[in-house]
């Protein structure tokens, strides 16, 4: 049996998609929304909020104004924190 490749996306991108996320659950929970009323109010099914909430999905922006929307905070809000992201190579070693 064939198995599906998965694209593995850059920690970076791992990282924003992460922190993303958090952001929408972290307001989410302040303003004491359950998962099931914010994906109704933003036409999703719940599971794919749980999934945009765990970082596992690439969301549009389309789909981000849509629950910065349901959220009543502005887009920004929940991407504010992504401007600290820094991912450091590692210095390659000199050969001996």
């Amino acid at each position: 049996m064939a198995r599906k490749q998965i694209r593995i996306e850059s920690l970076k991108d791992q990282i924003i998609l992460y922190k993303v996320g958090s952001n929408i659950k972290k307001t989410r929970l302040e303003k004491e929304i359950n998962q099931s009323s914010l994906a109704i109010l933003c036409n999703f099914n719940k599971a794919h909020l749980s999934r945009i909430e765990a970082g596992q999905i690439n969301l549009r922006l389309l789909t981000l104004s849509k629950i910065s929307a349901a959220l009543q905070v502005n887009l920004v809000e929940l991407i504010s924190s992504l401007s600290d992201i820094k991912i450091v190579k590692p210095k390659k070693s000199s050969p001996k």
